[in-house]
């Protein structure tokens, strides 16, 4: 199988068990849509239903991390919400797309594209810069 995303706890764990196993779930549910694009594994109707549930799994992991920006009143916590809205909105959006496009499969590979790409950026970047502060507030 070949993994979209490999996980790498040097670059994308942040040292906060919680955090970091939602972000490797959310990795896993990324390849296994991948998986699903391959021609020998192709299965639109699984790969809707992997979709959902990534979309929900990520609302519940943003709220995860914001129920912590709030409670330790994490300096930039509305900009890093604002972050976590625009990718519910576009997952939607694109979830959306997909669904009235009769399950094309050039519009799944462009949707695994920006989840897999805006997952990967965002905890190497904008999750980074939080969690230091919630390790300096006893988070682990």
């Amino acid at each position: 199988m070949h993994r979209l995303i490999q996980w790498d706890q040097a670059s994308m764990g942040l040292d906060i068990e919680l955090i970091d196993h939602q972000h490797q779930r959310l990795v896993e549910i990324i390849n296994q849509l991948s998986e699903l694009t391959e021609p020998e594994n192709n299965d639109p109707v699984e790969f809707g239903i992997i979709l959902g549930y990534i979309a929900d799994y990520a609302y519940y992991h943003f709220q995860t991390e914001e129920l912590y920006f709030d409670k330790y009143d994490y300096p930039d916590k509305e900009a890093h919400k604002a972050e976590h809205k625009y990718y519910i909105d576009k997952c939607k959006e694109l979830i959306s797309a997909y669904n009235k496009s009769n399950e094309d499969q050039q519009l799944a590979i462009s949707l695994l594209t920006f989840l897999s790409d805006w997952l990967t950026h965002h905890i190497c970047g904008s999750d980074r810069q939080f969690a230091p502060w919630l390790r300096e507030h006893g988070l682990r």
